[in-house]
């Protein structure tokens, strides 16, 4: 809470101008970004034709908040709906699971963190995966949550597999186009024995998933404020195992051919786990790491980045070429 929490800016060329705008997530969720961009860029179409902006307001994100520090505040310790995360965090030894591959980091410093982008498949392979991903009930993201289990548990971690996931809670359509922070995180688990299958373990990542998303009403702080947990004791800076997934096709504003040519970086001061984003766009699925900036975190995340890669490409039905996914 140093700076400003908002900066707006543009880069002007001759004939052309690149806009930013930079915020910090305290102040809005990963698909504020696209409605920032389809706004301005809205805005500017109308400016450049000597038409009036849009002046009908969204909906306030601090009356979404309202709603929900009122609905928090109800709940109690001994609340049913606390079940779920009082399980998960029992079985997991904290509240926020760490991530389950050693990253050669301390929990005493905080660590420089480093950025990276991956394509994982091309926009027919991602279309062919979602297809091979339904055939056993599932969706594409369940798809990536057994995929994720699967190369943890081949990349040396353990059988079981726990990550905070993020859901969307822009479900009322009055918040469609509104920027804030209309997130929350949910507790996710899969077991992963030796030997199970990718396909074998995508109707179970199907169940958990939907077990955590009941828990949506339920704001993670509040949660981990009524469990009295504390995550790893004297330690400032714990690593958590953290993924996401956000199909940009579908976001607010896509439509417009502002938001095909934008891009997103998010960045942190300091990263001790790994905190991975998948990305769905018109080109393709990609994937997103922020991991503790160590030579044994940067040879952990490429050793599981390919086996990633590699199982999506096999369940997305590539054919085997010299011998390799």
């Amino acid at each position: 809470m140093t700076g400003p929490l908002v900066v707006m800016g543009a880069v002007v060329r001759e004939g052309s101008a690149t806009v930013h705008v930079v915020y910090d997530h305290l102040m809005a969720d990963l698909l504020s970004a696209p409605i920032t961009v389809a706004d301005l860029a809205r805005a500017y179409d109308n400016f450049s034709r000597g038409r009036e902006p849009d002046h009908s307001p969204a909906d306030s994100y601090l009356d979404f908040a309202r709603e929900e520090r009122g609905h928090n505040l109800q709940l109690r310790a001994d609340d049913e709906r606390l079940r779920h995360w009082a399980d998960f965090a029992a079985r997991a030894g904290r509240f926020a699971p760490a991530f389950p591959l050693d990253l050669g980091t301390t929990a005493d410093r905080p660590h420089a963190p480093l950025n990276r982008t991956t394509t994982l498949l091309p926009a027919p392979l991602t279309q062919q995966l979602e297809t091979a991903c339904r055939k056993t009930g599932g969706t594409l993201f369940t798809g990536l949550l057994a995929a994720m289990a699967v190369a943890v548990r081949d990349a040396g971690g353990p059988d079981v597999y726990r990550a905070l996931v993020p859901v969307n809670r822009r479900e009322r359509l009055r918040f469609a186009h509104s920027i804030g922070w209309f997130v929350n995180a949910v507790p996710v688990e899969i077991t992963a024995p030796p030997g199970t299958t990718l396909t074998a373990l995508i109707p179970q990542a199907r169940t958990a998933f939907a077990a955590a998303r009941e828990q949506a009403d339920v704001h993670l702080v509040r949660a981990q404020q009524l469990l009295g947990r504390v995550d790893v004791p004297g330690a400032d800076y714990p690593s958590v195992s953290f993924l996401s997934y956000v199909d940009y096709r579908t976001a607010p504003g896509v439509d417009h051919p502002a938001t095909r040519s934008a891009a997103t970086h998010v960045w942190s001061p300091a990263c001790n786990g790994t905190l991975a984003w998948f990305h769905r766009t018109h080109d393709g699925l990609h994937l997103n790491t922020l991991h503790a900036d160590t030579p044994r975190a940067r040879a952990a995340v490429d050793c599981l980045v390919r086996a990633l890669a590699g199982n999506l490409r096999k369940l997305a039905g590539e054919p085997r070429t010299n011998g390799f996914l």
